[in-house]
């Protein structure tokens, strides 16, 4: 009796194994990719590509990759409060400044022998021209108001009540020139230069009046 042998499998059955292991392996490298070829040696190939075809995917991705936006920090125009404080200063620079009577009396231009002066002095030279005097006269005029006041235009004398730069007598005298008498010493010069003509003719005469008397 023959020994009893167990039945050869198929050759087709070897081969739907290796087709299942085949898809298998590949199903877990290539992200569920069908293969056409069901060998071992495909599969392995097909993954590489796999791997290949991902990492240039990538590398499109990065250089295709929008570039960041920094967004500036430079403001579109300038606040409110700059443009207000600018145009504040513009137009404080255009404003053409106010000049009174009284400080264009006093910042006259006065003769180039006259610049030696300053203060009252300076302005009591200017004026001499006015009055038909020569700048000379100061040499007299000086030393006679000195005297009389040091030049100072808010000077009284407490016993007679004389006032000013030429001790007008009562000092409401020089009202007749201008208000402002009490305070202004181009007032009181003008005043006293006049006073000093119609009397005496010049400084020079009322300065020597001056020191044969001890006024004027």
């Amino acid at each position: 009796m023959a020994a009893h042998r167990a039945p050869r499998t198929p050759l087709s059955a070897h081969r739907i194994v290796i087709s299942t292991f085949s898809f298998v392996i590949l199903g877990a490298g290539t992200t569920g990719i069908l293969l056409g070829r069901q060998d071992p040696a495909s599969a392995v190939d097909l993954v590489a590509a796999s791997d290949r075809t991902t990492t240039h995917v990538s590398r499109d991705l990065t250089r295709t990759a929008p570039p960041t936006i920094t967004p500036s920090t430079t403001p579109s125009s300038a606040p409110a409060s700059t443009a207000k404080t600018t145009a504040t200063a513009n137009a404080a620079t255009s404003a053409k400044p106010k000049v009174t009577k009284k400080a264009a009396a006093v910042t006259a231009a006065v003769p180039t022998s006259c610049r030696k002066y300053s203060g009252n002095q300076r302005i009591a030279c200017g004026l001499l021209p006015k009055y038909g005097f020569s700048t000379s006269e100061m040499s007299a005029l000086i030393p006679m108001w000195t005297n009389e006041s040091h030049w100072s235009q808010s000077a009284e004398n407490p016993s007679s009540g004389a006032y000013g730069i030429p001790q007008a007598l009562p000092g409401s005298k020089m009202a007749s020139v201008a208000s402002d008498w009490r305070t202004n010493p181009a007032t009181q010069i003008r005043w006293g230069l006049g006073y000093i003509k119609e009397r005496y003719g010049s400084p020079s005469q009322a300065w020597a009046f001056w020191q044969a008397n001890n006024w004027y």
